[in-house]
């Protein structure tokens, strides 16, 4: 007698068992992902601005008067030094751009959580902070504005 081949419906059923739940718990690591990639790109562009506003103050001995300075090829009409807005100094030799951001156009940086403009703030020294526009918290519970 001639078996014919086939699948029957117990392995069908068994199949469909295991594909599903493996689906169930790999669909939510993928999800996630895509915010973990923004948050870790947030992290490397913040900590990149941060040294950029550093290595402006070593070169120049003030701060940058907006992010854009950093980009500029040019030097910036002002900068802050000592806690107050001056005009450039044209004695201070230019090193810029400190950051290379969006292929050579002065455009204004955006948080790639939020998709909008980096949040700055003026310390009392002069010094240009730069923050997260992103609201709520990360996939670890953190807030974004501590970042």
């Amino acid at each position: 007698m001639h078996r014919k081949r086939g699948l029957t419906i117990t392995e069908i059923a068994i199949s469909t068992a295991v594909i599903g739940t493996a689906t169930v718990v790999a669909i939510p690591k993928f999800v996630h992902a895509t915010h973990r990639a923004k948050e870790a790109a947030l992290k490397f562009e913040l900590r990149n601005f941060r040294k950029a506003v550093d290595q402006f103050y070593i070169d120049t001995g003030g701060y940058p008067d907006e992010v854009k300075d950093l980009l500029r090829e040019s030097p910036p009409r002002s900068f802050w030094l000592k806690a107050k807005e001056r005009a450039w100094n044209k004695s201070v030799e230019w090193h810029g751009p400190y950051m290379a951001y969006g292929e050579g156009q002065l455009i204004e940086p955006k948080d790639p959580v939020s998709d909008l403009p980096f949040l700055t703030k003026r310390a009392d020294t002069g010094r240009l902070q730069i923050f997260s526009s992103a609201t709520g918290m990360d996939t670890e519970g953190k807030p974004f504005t501590s970042y």
